[in-house]
Parts: structure tokens; sequence; C-alpha cells
């Protein structure tokens, strides 16, 4: 089985991942370690965001460079996903692979890859905006401006789910055991 993890950045859709490998023994894809690992290794995607972006010197990608241009716009962003969307896909499927398809897949942009492809069930991490705000701000040495202008062009590059069979959701406004009993409560793994 192949569990996707999805939400916007700050749900704490990483911890729900994490979590769910811990109480599943299943594998770990982490779509931005992977994307990040692709962008420091694989020449090929560097030479394409240095053309479309001119954040490449000396072989490498300027990455606060990068995240100051992409977020500029929902534009400019696809065009990133344009690029490495590919690249990530055929990494994510040789993990799932490699997995023998026991894997839960944090990837924040799973909406825009067709899920349905790669996952048997997809769940998004739902939190308030300002409450993702102040999260990031923990972890970051971002402004809130800027962070709050990431979060703006990620809702608007990709909508929420709908509800089906397909995705389920769970609510991440409290405390992180509130999280995993809500983690639970959609994949019984006790």
């Amino acid at each position: 089985m192949v569990v996707g993890i999805a939400g916007y950045t700050g749900s704490g859709k990483s911890c729900a991942a994490k979590y769910l490998c811990e109480k599943s023994g299943f594998t770990l894809i982490d779509a931005d370690k992977t994307a990040r690992k692709l962008m420091l290794e694989n020449h090929g995607l560097i030479d394409k965001v240095g053309k479309v972006f001119g954040v490449v010197w000396d072989g490498k990608i300027n990455f606060s460079q990068l995240g100051e241009i992409a977020f500029v716009s929902v534009e400019n962003l696809k065009k990133l996903n344009s690029i490495t969307f590919p690249y990530i896909i055929e990494a994510i499927n040789l993990q799932i692979k490699a997995a023998d398809s026991c894997a839960i897949i944090d990837a924040a942009l799973l909406p825009m890859i067709s899920p349905k492809e790669i996952c048997n069930l997809a769940v998004w991490i739902d939190s308030d905006v300002n409450i993702r705000i102040q999260r990031l701000q923990k972890r970051t040495n971002l402004s809130a401006d800027v962070i709050k202008n990431r979060i703006e062009t990620q809702m608007s590059l990709m909508p929420k789910p709908q509800n089906d069979d397909f995705w389920k959701f769970a609510e991440n406004n409290s405390s992180l055991e509130d999280l995993f009993d809500e983690i639970q409560r959609i994949f019984p793994i006790a």
C-alpha cells in the first residue's frame, strides 16, 4: 500500500507522515528531500533550472535566490514545477518500487501529480493559515510577510483537494497528539 500525505506548507504533513511510518513500518519517501537531492546532483535538472531562472553558479543552484524568484508568482512556481516534477515523479516511483510498494509519501504538492496513479489513499492535513505562519516562523528565519506570501502563492497554485473516497482529511490546529489521533482514525495502524 502507498499512502500519500499532503497539505500546505506548515500544515504538519511531515509530522503526520513520520508518525504513520513509525506505526506502520512503511518506508518514508520525502518529496522535498528527493527534489533537493536531485537539484544538487542531477546535472540535467540543474542546467534546466539555470536556463529558466538564472540561479546556477559553478554548477550549483542558489536555493535561496531560487525560492525568492519561484514564490514571487504562481506562474514562476508553475515553471519550476514543470521542470522538476518529471524528475521527482520518476525518483519517487523508483523509491516506491524499492520499498515493495509499502511507502508513505510526504509531498505538499501531491494533488498536482495525479496521485491516484501512485497512491492507494491520500490524506490532506489541513491547518489554519495563522497557525501555519507561526509554525514556519519558529523553524525558518523568514519574516511573517514572506511566509504569508509563499503560503498564498502555494494556495493559488494548488487548491485543496475535494473530499472523496480517495482523499481523507485531518485537522491540525491544536496538538500533535490530536493530529496523530486524526491520522489513527483515518488509517488504523495500532
